[in-house]
């Protein structure tokens, strides 16, 4: 379902592409919220992130494809869970459709190549922790990247978009076609 239309979205701006339905939405989080959710994520216990095996769907593999480091919330902060409702609301899905929020911590160099954020049909059947295909991916942004020369931008090089980090700023892209079938 497109959002196009949904009361919560109106102050987001659309991203211009015919390949992507994509928004950028400013001032989701405030500086105060960023900083806090930084601070969660650093006090975190940090895992190498991971990818799923295409080979073993079952299995999580740890590689230079995704070379940052990630958290779960899961149900443990107030503001979190305050901030997953604040999604939830926006994008017109219930909670217990959501995901918990991960928080990722990215180093100078670190990287998350090309990839998806939906899940091949085989890895769902195959994979009966994953509770669902992801239709929508919120993406929030912590920090600023002034000098976009030194990386930090999110890039969507078919769709022929990029956006660069401004702290606060929700980056909400669909994952799939309208009628529920992975984009090409």
């Amino acid at each position: 379902i497109s959002l196009k239309n949904r009361v919560a979205l109106r102050t987001a701006k659309k991203l211009n592409s015919d390949k992507l339905e994509i928004y950028e939405l400013a001032n989701f989080l405030t500086p105060d919220e960023c900083e806090m959710i930084i601070d969660l994520i650093n006090k975190s216990d940090l895992k190498e992130s991971s990818t799923i095996n295409a080979e073993a769907t079952n299995n999580y593999a740890i590689n230079e494809y995704r070379t940052s480091k990630t958290c779960h919330f899961a149900d443990k902060y107030p503001l979190i869970n305050e901030i997953e409702s604040r999604i939830c609301k926006t994008i017109g899905i219930n909670n217990s459709n959501a995901e918990y929020i991960q928080g990722q911590k990215y180093c100078t160099g670190q990287q998350f190549k090309l990839h998806t954020d939906y899940f091949d049909p085989a890895v769902l059947e195959q994979n009966k922790s994953i509770n669902g295909q992801r239709t929508w991916t919120f993406m929030i942004y912590l920090n600023d990247m002034e000098d976009a020369d030194s990386g930090g931008y999110t890039a969507f090089p078919y769709a022929y978009i990029a956006t660069q980090p401004k702290a606060g700023t929700a980056i909400i892209w669909n994952n799939l076609s309208i009628d529920g079938k992975k984009e090409n």
